[in-house]
Order: structure tokens, then sequence, then C-alpha cells
């Protein structure tokens, strides 16, 4: 529920509450100027988040909106399916993990949102770990393979040709 920046700053914990609160009181401001408690409103938030440096937050927020290529002011439930996985992707980076986890990435995405993951998670400063069936994603980006096979993990290094190579070669040895 709410706007795309509503949603990345929800997970930011009291802090992004107040800049949230703040938010939604100057558009209201905006739309009805000559509401005196509503401006004392927006005031008193705008004091509260310089003394907390709120401001930070709002940066924050929207810089990781920026990168994943979205508006902060759009309606999240609007958005295409892979509007919304961005979206989503957003609100993950906002906490600036050191391992991002990502079942089925490329599900709801067309070609070019697919392309532009790809590059997003190439340029990113964090580890990924990822499920797909996405034979092109995983060619593209993968650098380690974890096979599970019959309740086991089954490491391998190097990417997806090298995997489906030792794979063979391990298949081969077990005949």
């Amino acid at each position: 529920e709410g706007t795309v920046f509503d949603l990345v700053a929800r997970c930011l914990g009291p802090e992004a509450d107040l800049l949230r609160e703040y938010n939604q009181a100057a558009q209201s401001l905006a739309e009805q100027p000559e509401d005196s408690a509503l401006g004392a409103e927006v005031d008193r938030l705008q004091s509260e988040l310089d003394r907390t440096d709120g401001w930070s937050l709002d940066h924050k927020v929207a810089s990781v909106i920026d990168r994943v290529g979205l508006s902060p002011d759009e309606p999240f439930d609007t958005l295409s399916g892979g509007n919304k996985s961005r979206a989503m992707l957003a609100r993950a980076l906002v906490g600036e993990p050191h391992l991002l986890i990502l079942d089925e990435p490329t599900n709801h995405l067309d070609f070019a949102g697919i392309r532009w993951l790809e590059e997003f998670l190439k340029k990113g400063d964090f580890a990924v770990l990822f499920v797909s069936h996405d034979r092109a994603f995983l060619r593209s980006l993968s650098t380690r393979i974890l096979e599970l096979d019959r309740g086991r993990g089954i490491p391998y290094e190097g990417n997806y040709s090298s995997w489906l190579e030792q794979k063979q070669k391990r298949l081969e040895q077990e005949q």
C-alpha cells in the first residue's frame, strides 16, 4: 500500500515512519494550502526530522529508488509486475545488505527487465545467492553453483558452462 517511496522506506524503522508521515502531510498541504493545522503538522514533522537527521534517510531511500529506475511518487499497486519486482529489490537494497538472496528473480520480468537486472547485479557491492531456472541468467551471472541432487549439495567453481562440463564428468564417473 502507498507509493514506491513508502514501500521502500517502511523497512527502515521509526525514523523512516517519521519521514513518510512528513511526505504525506506535505502532499496534503500542497493540495490544501489554506489548512493551518496541516501547516503546523508539517512544521512539527520537519523540526523532528531536522533534530533526528531524518533527511539523510530521505536521500538514501530516493537514491536507491533512482538506482532501480523508478519514481518515488508512483503508487505501488499501479506498477507492472516487473516494476513491482524493482520496487521490492529497492526495499531489500535500502538496508545495505551484504548478501542478497533472490528466488527466481527473472519471473515476471520482460527481456529488457532481465537485462537490466543482470547489469544491476553485476555492478552491486554485495554477494548474490539466487535460485533460477533461467539458463541465460545463470550463464550471465553465475560464478559458483551449488547443485542439489538426491539430498546432497554439490559445489562447483566456475560459471554455468563450466558446471555443465563438471556435472557431465561426475555423471560419467558415477556410471
